[in-house]
């Protein structure tokens, strides 16, 4: 199939999201030059094509998504329940990134008479703060945080709330470090 069909059909697929909301009960941040704190992100409802999908028992939607869910993800989704009512499904737990997130939310949604996902998952992010050094430039802490100093761009990105001109950094100054 070509990439054009694929996307296609994931377009009708998943075709919109409502009702999202982000939370964030403020990270933590340490005394150390590089600081961790959790953050937890919420989502919302999507919505799918009912009349596609894989093909599940009636009355085993929740049984039979639960199953996939564990199957494909396993320990990456946590406390994991599943509800099926009347062509929505719900989930809760706890996943530990956003991309299991999503994953989560197209192995419930890919199902047949699924038409609506409640998505109450909730994702466990670490964040990782850094406190800059005298000395420091953006490059200098993108080599030591991922190995290449041409990554200054996005830890400028990240933190464009706070660094206004790339060049210009302090010591003393806290910037967030983005998973890559």
């Amino acid at each position: 199939m070509k990439w054009e069909g694929i996307r296609n059909d994931f377009a009708k697929r998943v075709f919109h999201s409502t009702a999202t909301m982000i939370s964030f009960p403020g990270p933590a941040r340490g005394s150390g030059n590089r600081s961790q704190g959790q953050e937890k992100v919420t989502m919302g409802i999507f919505s799918f094509l009912k009349e596609i999908g894989k093909k599940v028992l009636p009355g085993r939607e929740a049984e039979e998504i639960t199953a996939d869910i564990r199957e494909s993800l396993g320990g990456q989704v946590k406390d994991l329940q599943v509800s099926y009512s009347d062509g929505t499904v719900t989930l809760s737990g706890s996943v530990d990134s956003q991309a299991t997130r999503e994953k989560t939310v197209l192995l419930a949604g890919n199902v047949e008479s699924v038409e609506k996902v409640v998505d109450n998952l909730t994702v466990e992010i670490q964040p990782v703060f850094y406190t800059i050094q005298k000395g420091d430039s953006l490059s200098k802490i993108a080599q030591q945080q991922y190995g290449d100093p041409m990554k200054w761009k996005t830890l400028f990105e990240a933190n464009r709330e706070v660094i206004k001109d790339p060049d210009l950094i302090y010591p003393g100054q806290q910037i967030r470090i983005p998973e890559l």
